[in-house]
């Protein structure tokens, strides 16, 4: 039997960037995008799949988990300076976040 708790009223939110991603490497410290839902806010910043995520604002993306990234992917209107390795090439994007449902 499923009841009401103390956190019905709270929103449930999901990822707001569109991205698929998962951790890669030994340590499981590589983020690699899968896929980039067309139409979605990675898709209009240009992220492609096979992208690796070297930063976010600055900071090397290997100082986050993937559930924190995952988290931070969740705040709507939210900006992040992406930076991504493309093949040999290092690209930034700005990311802005908004709910995709």
């Amino acid at each position: 039997m499923l009841e009401p708790n103390a956190q019905f009223a709270e929103p449930f939110e999901v990822d707001m960037s569109g991205l698929d991603m998962a951790a890669e490497g030994e340590d499981f410290s590589v983020v690699v995008v899968y896929e980039t839902e067309r139409g979605s806010p990675a898709a209009e910043a240009g992220i492609q799949e096979e992208d690796v995520l070297t930063a976010i604002d600055g900071r090397s993306a290997r100082e986050f988990s993937l559930a924190q990234i995952r988290k931070m992917f969740m705040q709507d209107g939210k900006e992040y300076l992406i930076t991504l390795k493309r093949g040999e090439k290092e690209v930034q994007t700005k990311l802005k976040l908004r709910r995709l449902i």
